[in-house]
């Protein structure tokens, strides 16, 4: 398409521990750390609002695909479990990102 032309690409430092250590980084960078001071668990009848976003919250992913299939008697999504312990909370659903499945066209 032409996007490129007249570039010159990045040549990085490459070695070959560079992957697992970049790996490392961005999973100690992504982490967070939640410390319970008394709040947890929730009180059902004290909760009276909830955000839940995310595509998965609404539609469960219960198994692997190929040979971990297993089809379970039945699915409760984390979005209606949340619904069902917190009967008196409002619960306020947003899509988010959605989980592609397979693969989208890439557009021009």
């Amino acid at each position: 398409m032409g996007a490129l032309d007249g570039t010159t690409p990045a040549k990085p430092a490459v070695t070959p521990d560079s992957g697992t250590v970049f790996a490392r980084e961005a999973a100690a960078e992504g982490m967070v750390l939640v410390r319970n001071t008394g709040i947890l668990p929730l009180d059902p009848g004290a909760v009276t609002r909830i955000a839940v976003i995310g595509h998965n919250a609404d539609r469960a992913r219960t198994q692997g695909g190929g040979s971990a299939t297993v089809v379970p008697e039945e699915v409760v999504s984390p979005l209606d479990g949340i619904i069902a312990a917190f009967p008196d909370a409002q619960v306020e659903y947003a899509l988010g990102a959605v989980v592609q499945e397979g693969l989208a066209e890439l557009g021009s």
